[in-house]
This record gives structure tokens, sequence and C-alpha cells, in this order.
């Protein structure tokens, strides 16, 4: 039903890049709503944080589990919520975000190290009414330690926000 919503009905485990891209350009093409942006972004996000249980912690990530914890993060996210929580389902501390008071924006940020030589990360930014601003994801090419890649990705963050003004 949300995975409907975010126009990801239908999509098979198996999707390769090219296509994930052109299906993310379809979905945000028409100015959706700030509401349907941020199913998107919650959507992507948690698809992310399953991923990472997965390499990381060797836990499997069944389907229903996922609609939970999306279901209660679209909540918290349009809503507003606490920065630090242990999600009730998978009992995985997972950093929401941090807040910048003065601006009123709340950061997602995330890092993943992939061997030897890759890394990336991903941001997401949503205002004080918790629509989303800013949905970024990078990679970077080298050895890193996991801490850095989250500590570039807070720096990406907040570069963006200062550029904004």
């Amino acid at each position: 039903m949300l995975w409907d919503a975010a126009g990801i009905r239908g999509l098979a485990a198996r999707l390769d890049e090219s296509n994930f891209v052109i299906l993310l350009r379809r979905m945000l093409e028409h100015e959706p709503s700030p509401e349907r942006v941020c199913t998107i972004v919650a959507v992507l996000w948690r698809i992310w944080k399953a991923r990472n249980w997965v390499v990381f912690e060797l836990k499997q990530v069944h389907f229903a589990m996922l609609r939970q914890q999306l279901t209660f993060q679209i909540q918290e996210w349009l809503q507003g919520g606490v920065l630090v929580r242990v999600d009730p389902v998978s009992s995985c501390q997972d950093v929401v975000g941090e807040e910048y008071v003065e601006s009123g924006l709340t950061c997602s940020f995330d890092g993943a190290v992939c061997g030897q030589s890759h890394a990336a990360f991903g941001i997401v930014i949503r205002d004080a009414s918790r629509a989303v601003v800013l949905a970024r994801g990078g990679h970077l090419d080298g050895a890193f330690d996991l801490s850095l890649v989250e500590l570039i990705a807070l720096h990406e963050a907040i570069y963006w926000c200062v550029i904004q003004g």
C-alpha cells in the first residue's frame, strides 16, 4: 500500500542501477507534493537501512517488517519526532537526525563502506514542516573508516545548509 503510494508498485527484487534511476526520475518529474516526496525518500531511506542490517549485522529482512518500519518512519517524518530511537521491530539503534535549531532543518545521514576501496553516504534534509528539501547520495573511492564516511555525509549536509543561507 505505502509502496504503491510511493510509486514503487511491483518493484522487482533485482533492479539494475540504470532502471532504478529512470524509475526515480519518473516518480519525481511532475513536481509531486511534499508528502509524496517524503514518502518516496522514506522508502529509499528504509531500503538503505535494511541493506545495512543485511550487510553489517547479517540479519534477515522481511517485507512485512520493512512496511511496518516505513509506516512508523513516514509518520515520524511528517509529524516530527525524536532524534535517536530504538526501532521497535528490529531493536536496532537508528540515528534519525540531527536538529539544526536555527534553520529548523532536520538532517538524517548515514554512510557505508564496501570492501577495501569503496564507500557511500546518504543525506536527507527536511524543513520545519517535515517536507524533504534535499535527498542526496555520494560515492567515495579510497580506503575509508565508517565513522569518517558518516562525518563526510554530515559535512555535505552542513555545507548544503550554509550555501542555502
